[in-house]
C-alpha cells in the first residue's frame, strides 16, 4: 500500500476488505491509515460503513475519541487517517481488571458515550467490546473502531443493518434497533468481562439477563450499575450514560452533573420547530400533554345565556345559568393547552413566547441575565420555566441543546 505524504512501517490490522497500517506523516507524527479495497468489498454496505466512519470521526472532538486526520480516495480504495492511539486492546489483558482500574475504564467510556449521545442526531457506537478499547500508557481509555456507527433519530422506522458482535449486543441491536442505551449495554458486557475473563456469551442467564455476579468479587455501585446497564430492556437502563456515571458515583439516580447532557432523541412528540445553527437556536414546543382541557369561559356563558333564554321554564333556566356557571369555573381552573417558543441569538437576546391558558405571555432580553440552566430547566426570573410540564428526559435534551449552542458548540 502506497499513500502519498506518508511512510508506511507497518500493518497493525488486516480484514477480509482491507488492513490498517502504522504511518508516518510528514511532520513525523504516527498515524493509523485505514484501507477499504473497492475490490474486496462484499457490497455496497461496507462502503456506506466506511464513508460513516469517516463522517463519524471528522465530526468527533473528544480525548477518547481518536483524531480525524484526513480522508483520501483513489481509484482502488478509500483511506481514513486518524491518530494513532499507542496502547494495546482490552482484549489482551487475560487477567482480571482489579476495580479502581474498572471504575476508571468505565468513567471513561460513559464520558465519550455522554459526549456522542448528546450530539444531534446521537452516534451510537454499536460495537462496544474489549478490543475496540485501547488504553494508553499513562492509563486512560480510548474507543476505537467506528465503523459501525449509525446515527440515531427519533423518527428512525423499521431495523437498519445488523452491527455488533455476539455477547456484548442487547435483544433490540439483533433485530436492527439500537438506540443510545444499547450502548451502555455493550459496556457493561464489556465490564463483566474484564471483571470475569469471562465472554459473556459463555456465562449464564436468569431471565435474559447475565447471571455474572457470582465470578467476580465486584460490589458496591459499580456492579449495581453494571446490573443495570445490562437490563434486557433498554426502558430499563440508566436514561443516559451521565445517569449510569452517577449510579457508579453513589448518587441517586436523579442527581446529573452539572454539563446538562442529552438523554436520548429528540422529544419530537412535542417538539414542532428545532433550528441549530451557528448564530440562532429556536426550540418550539407543543405541550399537549401539558394542558388536557381548555374551555373558553367566555364562550362557555354565552352558551348559558342564550340556553336560558330560550328555556320556557324559570327552573329550566336556573339550572342552566347554574351549570354554565359550573362549567366556568372549571374552565377557569382547568390546565390549558399551550405553545413555547424560545430563541436564542448569538448576541446575547433572546425571545420567549407562551401562547395558550392563563400564563400566555411574552419576554425578551439579555441571555445572561434572564436565562438560567439549571436541573434541566430553563428559567426567566422566579415564576417561569421553558418546558416545564415536560418529562425529565426531555427538559434534559432540550437543556443539553442551550447548553451547547450557549458554549458555542
Amino acid at each position: 500500500m502506497i499513500i502519498d505524504g506518508y511512510d508506511i512501517t507497518r500493518q497493525i490490522g488486516r480484514g477480509s476488505q482491507g488492513e490498517t497500517v502504522l504511518a508516518t506523516g510528514a511532520d513525523g507524527e504516527p498515524v493509523a491509515i485505514k484501507r477499504l479495497s473497492f475490490a474486496n468489498m462484499s457490497d455496497w454496505k461496507s462502503l456506506e460503513l466506511f464513508e460513516r466512519e469517516i463522517a463519524a470521526l471528522r465530526q468527533a472532538d473528544h480525548a477518547g475519541i481518536p483524531r480525524f486526520i484526513d480522508a483520501i480516495r483513489d481509484e482502488d480504495a478509500w483511506y481514513l487517517v486518524q491518530e494513532f492511539v499507542d496502547g494495546d486492546d482490552l482484549s489482551k489483558r487475560s487477567e482480571v481488571l482489579p476495580e479502581p482500574e474498572l471504575t476508571r475504564l468505565a468513567n471513561d467510556m460513559l464520558d465519550v458515550l455522554e459526549y456522542l449521545h448528546g450530539l444531534v442526531p446521537p452516534l451510537i457506537h454499536r460495537d462496544i467490546k474489549p478490543s475496540n478499547i485501547v488504553q494508553r500508557a499513562e492509563g486512560s481509555f480510548v474507543l476505537v473502531d467506528f465503523g459501525g456507527v449509525q446515527r440515531h433519530a427519533a423518527s428512525d422506522v423499521g431495523g437498519s443493518t445488523v452491527i455488533g458482535t455476539t455477547g456484548y449486543m442487547p435483544a433490540e441491536q439483533l433485530v436492527g434497533r439500537a438506540v443510545p442505551q444499547s450502548d451502555l449495554y455493550a459496556l457493561g458486557a464489556t465490564l463483566v468481562h474484564l471483571a470475569t475473563s469471562i465472554h459473556p456469551a459463555e456465562l449464564p442467564t436468569v431471565r435474559l439477563k447475565l447471571d455474572w455476579r457470582d465470578q467476580s468479587e465486584l460490589s458496591g455501585p459499580l456492579a449495581a450499575a453494571i446490573d443495570a446497564m445490562l437490563a434486557p430492556a433498554p426502558e430499563d437502563r440508566p436514561a443516559s450514560a451521565a445517569e449510569a456515571r452517577a449510579m457508579i458515583a453513589g448518587l441517586p439516580a436523579v442527581v446529573q452533573s452539572a454539563a446538562i447532557v442529552a438523554q436520548g432523541p429528540c422529544p419530537s412528540h412535542i417538539m414542532r420547530r428545532f433550528r441549530f445553527e451557528q448564530d440562532l437556536l429556536i426550540i418550539a414546543l407543543d405541550n399537549r400533554d401539558d394542558e388536557p382541557f381548555a374551555i373558553s369561559p367566555w364562550l362557555v356563558a354565552l352558551m348559558a345565556c342564550a340556553m336560558g333564554l330560550i328555556a320556557s321554564s324559570i327552573l329550566v333556566m336556573f339550572l342552566v345559568g347554574l351549570f354554565g356557571m359550573a362549567v366556568l369555573v372549571v374552565a377557569e381552573f382547568a390546565p390549558k393547552h399551550a405553545r413555547e417558543k424560545l430563541s436564542l441569538r448569538r448576541d446575547g437576546t433572546y425571545q420567549y413566547q407562551r401562547l395558550g391558558g392563563a400564563n400566555t405571555r411574552r419576554l425578551s432580553g439579555a441571555v445572561t441575565q434572564a436565562v438560567e440552566v439549571t436541573s434541566n430547566v430553563v428559567t426567566f426570573g422566579d415564576d417561569l420555566a421553558f418546558g416545564e410540564g415536560l418529562r425529565a428526559d426531555e427538559r434534559a435534551w432540550i437543556g443539553a441543546q442551550i447548553t451547547r449552542w450557549l458554549d458555542g458548540e
